[in-house]
């Protein structure tokens, strides 16, 4: 497994089949992460977060909405965002902020 470390959560939490770090931390709603290789950290977060299928490192903080992480080898960083973003079958570096 690794390490996972939930933390002031209103909702579901779900972590299976990961390798490496987990955080969730100051979230209201619902957190999927799964078959993740590297370090996830999802904090201060209001919607649903799902991340699957993920090797590398993603980082999603001060979102209201969704946001759906999969497929994905490399870097994610979803910051400061309303709304619905997804990231799909990427490789390399993905930086979404407003």
């Amino acid at each position: 497994m690794g390490t996972v470390v939930v933390a002031s959560v209103t909702g579901t939490v779900v972590v299976a089949s990961v390798t490496g770090t987990v955080v969730v931390a100051s979230v209201t709603g619902t957190v999927v992460v799964a078959s993740v290789m590297g370090i996830v950290v999802v904090a201060s977060v209001t919607g649903t977060v799902v991340v699957a299928s993920v090797t590398g490192t993603v980082v999603v903080a001060s979102v209201t909405g969704t946001v759906v992480v999969a497929s994905v080898m490399g870097t994610v960083v979803v910051a400061s965002v309303t709304g619905t973003v997804v990231v799909a079958s990427v490789t390399g570096t993905v930086v979404v902020a407003q």
